[in-house]
């Protein structure tokens, strides 16, 4: 006599010995389901009450579905944003940070920042023109034309980004090195 097991949920015993036996019968294997666990309850339920044999299982409402989002509260869809935009992440970061000490004048700390953002991102044009804003300020002009060049190679489809680098190209070929206007 074999002991099946190992199917899913269900044993398979061999069947019982018949009271007599004739020979080239076929008997079937009687198959057990093994007793489901309760149910966990849902959070804010209250657990289930022990069903007694002959009770009917009492009927449970179905849980709502969320609310839908409002048009003013929801993300606008993913094909009105800029495809070039710099990324969340740990390079838009140091991004952000470089722009701000940019703007405070600490040119130093700028610089560090978008360096470190384009060893880590360095096909984003954002970054090369914040980086040639940077070198303008610096007095650092032929850098800044290069970093406006590669800026305009990688900003395909971003008319405004090609805009403002040949704009900053303009002012570092009159040697204005003044931050005003981009």
């Amino acid at each position: 006599m074999v002991l099946v097991s190992g199917c899913v949920g269900k044993t398979v015993l061999p069947p019982a010995p018949p009271a007599e036996t004739t020979a080239g019968s076929d008997a079937t294997p009687q198959v057990f389901e093994p007793a489901r666990p309760p149910e966990p309850a849902q959070p804010g339920q209250p657990p289930p009450e022990e069903i007694q044999p002959g009770q009917n299982q009492p009927q449970q409402a179905e849980p709502e579905p969320p609310p839908l989002e409002d048009e003013e509260t929801s993300a606008p869809p993913v094909d009105s944003l800029p495809a070039l935009q710099p990324r969340l992440g740990p390079a838009a970061s140091l991004y952000h940070q470089g722009e701000q000490y940019l703007q405070e004048g600490k040119l130093s700390q700028a610089e560090m920042f978008l360096e470190r953002a384009l060893r880590i991102e360095p096909r984003n044009p954002y970054y090369w023109h914040s980086m040639a804003k940077i070198r303008l300020r610096q007095g650092k002009k032929r850098e800044a034309i290069q970093c406006c060049l590669k800026s305009n190679s990688l900003a395909s489809g971003s008319g405004s980004l090609i805009r403002r680098n040949k704009a900053l190209i303009n002012r570092a070929q009159a040697g204005d090195t003044a931050d005003s206007g981009f």
